[in-house]
């Protein structure tokens, strides 16, 4: 696909958010999505983390790209990864255990944000994203607290329906 190609699939959108390749415009977009769902559920945020993380990766690999963003966190993460993969190992049900894995994972999101947010116009477009959608969540858990009445087994829920995992996200 040549930029030509992608500026006319996606209506020239891709061209005001990053520059470089078609690849690195749409990462760029996908980090956008990632950050607009941050503040929601669950499912769209795992599907978006990982949309990101493989264009990212993509751009990293490919040849004369830009390499590996390094953050404080990477040494910490693959020793978290690692810990994970020896309990899953061990464990008493090691079939069951090894779903909870991909949880290490996670932590790729720390140098995925670090290269997206490198350029400060990328990074503050990406602030505006997660606050404005931020504050649309916040808006619709108020809403949604107050419809179902705050009497003692209500609480602030959120669209994930658990309200530690609201508070966490929070």
């Amino acid at each position: 696909m040549t930029d030509a190609l992608a500026r006319a699939a996606l209506g020239g959108i891709l061209t005001e958010v990053a520059p470089g390749g078609w690849l690195e415009r749409v990462a760029s977009v996908a980090f956008l999505l990632l950050a607009a769902a941050l503040p929601w559920s669950v499912a769209p945020i795992s599907i978006t983390l990982v949309l990101t993380a493989a264009l990212t990766l993509a751009i990293w690999w490919r040849p004369g790209g830009p390499r590996w963003v390094r953050t404080p966190v990477d040494l910490p993460a693959l020793g978290w990864l690692v810990a994970l993969a020896l309990a899953a190992t061990f464990a008493q049900d090691p079939g069951a255990s090894w779903s909870r894995v991909t949880k290490g994972f996670l932590l790729l999101l720390v140098p995925v944000a670090a290269y997206h947010a490198r350029e400060e116009t990328r990074a503050r477009h990406a602030l505006a994203v997660l606050f404005v959608s931020a504050g649309a969540a916040a808006i619709y858990a108020i809403v949604r607290f107050v419809a179902q009445g705050p009497e003692f087994p209500n609480r602030v829920k959120g669209l994930v329906g658990h309200p530690l995992t609201y508070g966490g996200q929070v």
